[in-house]
């Protein structure tokens, strides 16, 4: 039973419905042992799966949304700390977008702003850099910068292949911010 096996097991039950096993299945992929592609992987999907925990339990459970936004800061940020430079592999990129996400969704306006800011130094040249400076134009209410990074980004996601990003570009450009 290889990894790529057990990392989609995680991702089955995942999609099933079922964050728990994930987690489980989850959880010794995260070591570095198991290969950067692997465990970058493994950080970020448990990072989404606490994400996703956080905003089902935000209202109706306070103090386990709370553990899950935690839990999904640390996934992230393991992967930072762990897989900064590579520029092959656009999870710790990912993992940057979703943390920002995260602190908006919870009301951290400062936190967004300084992860996308740490985004855009962090990959200056990605597409995802982009996406965060049209996100912070957002938030400075420069709504025609704004839309020049939202269209940049777009085309750079579309040369890069890169359909999630362009989907969220295009998103945020259609829904005018």
């Amino acid at each position: 039973f290889g990894t790529e096996a057990w990392l989609e097991l995680a991702i089955n039950y995942r999609d099933m419905g079922k964050p728990d096993e994930a987690l489980v299945e989850l959880a010794p992929l995260q070591n570095p042992d198991r290969g950067h592609r692997i465990a970058s992987r493994a950080l970020y999907e448990a990072g989404v799966i606490h994400h996703q925990l956080y905003m089902n339990n935000k209202t109706t459970a306070p103090d386990k949304a709370a553990m899950h936004a935690k839990s999904a800061r640390e996934a992230f940020k393991k992967l930072w700390l762990l897989y900064p430079d590579r520029e092959d592999e656009d999870q710790a990129k990912r993992a940057y977008l979703a943390l920002a996400e995260l602190q908006q969704a919870s009301g951290d306006a400062a936190g967004e702003i300084k992860t996308l800011e740490e985004l855009a130094t962090a990959h200056p040249e990605s597409p995802y850099a982009t996406y965060a400076k049209a996100v912070l134009a957002i938030r400075a209410n420069k709504m025609e910068r704004a839309d020049t990074y939202l269209r940049q980004t777009i085309e750079q996601a579309k040369s890069a292949g890169d359909g999630d990003l362009q989907r969220r570009a295009d998103e945020l450009l259609r829904r005018g911010r």
